[in-house]
């Protein structure tokens, strides 16, 4: 896409055409793992535990954790931290075929 003269082209991974609006302001590109909740790169148990840890540590008076969690904590992909996220990532491994390196159950937004 070429900024300068507003021809923006930009597509989802179904390769379908996203239509967005362009605005004054910064935009920050972030990749991540969906179910990474500690950013190593890495699907594994440790991000359950991560999950675990942030909520246990969790002010619900300040909304912060005194433990960091990443993008790809958001392992449903409903664009919040919740419960739910630790559920599906339980759910992932519970799924896991070690043959195939594949889960039956997906991260991230459902298809």
């Amino acid at each position: 896409y070429e900024v300068g003269f507003l021809l923006l082209e930009a597509v989802n991974q179904a390769e379908e055409d996203v239509v967005f609006t362009v605005l004054p302001g910064t935009v920050t590109v972030t990749d991540f793992l969906w179910g990474d909740a500690n950013g190593d790169g890495v699907v594994s148990s440790k991000d359950i535990v991560r999950l675990k840890n942030y909520f246990a540590n969790y002010n619900d008076e300040t909304g912060l954790s005194t433990v960091e969690i990443f993008p790809g904590a958001d392992a449903n992909g409903d664009g919040v931290v919740s419960s739910k996220d630790i559920v599906r990532l339980k759910n992932y491994f519970a799924n896991f075929n070690d043959e195939t390196g594949l889960s039956t159950v997906i991260l991230g937004p459902a298809a």
